[in-house]
């Protein structure tokens, strides 16, 4: 879907006209200390028909839409809140049945000393042939 989706992008794109998208993905989560949930609300966005880890596949979506000089680059974002994104995938994990994961995420993030989460932000750029 994510190809038909940037080929429909590519026609009403001017030739010589450049795209760019973006996208999270999760297989560059990092954790302090290491936490279960990540791996539960990745099974949460595959069964709901997501892809957890779309971001690395950005610039082979946009090769086999047709796009030209496509170049990709990747980047850390690193909450300073660890309550913040834990309370994010707990109320995700909780809509999902997923309490255990969402109680587990919750308790990770009241661990103040040294905990840290980040992940990585994939981003790609293309060019419509001309």
């Amino acid at each position: 879907m994510p190809v038909a989706a940037l080929r429909e992008a590519r026609r009403v794109l001017r030739p010589g006209g450049m795209i760019g998208v973006c996208s999270p993905d999760w297989g560059g989560a990092l954790l302090t200390p290491p936490s279960r949930a990540v791996a539960a609300f990745e099974q949460v966005q595959r069964a709901g028909g997501g892809d957890p880890w779309a971001g690395h596949k950005l610039g082979l979506h946009l090769a086999a839409a047709g796009f030209d000089a496509v170049r990709v680059d990747a980047r850390f974002e690193r909450y300073p809140s660890t309550a913040e994104i834990a309370g994010l995938l707990a109320t995700l994990l909780d809509n999902a049945g997923r309490d255990k994961h969402a109680r587990n995420v919750r308790a990770w993030s009241e661990q103040t000393q040294g905990a840290m989460f980040a992940r990585a932000w994939i981003s790609a750029v293309a060019v419509n042939p001309i």
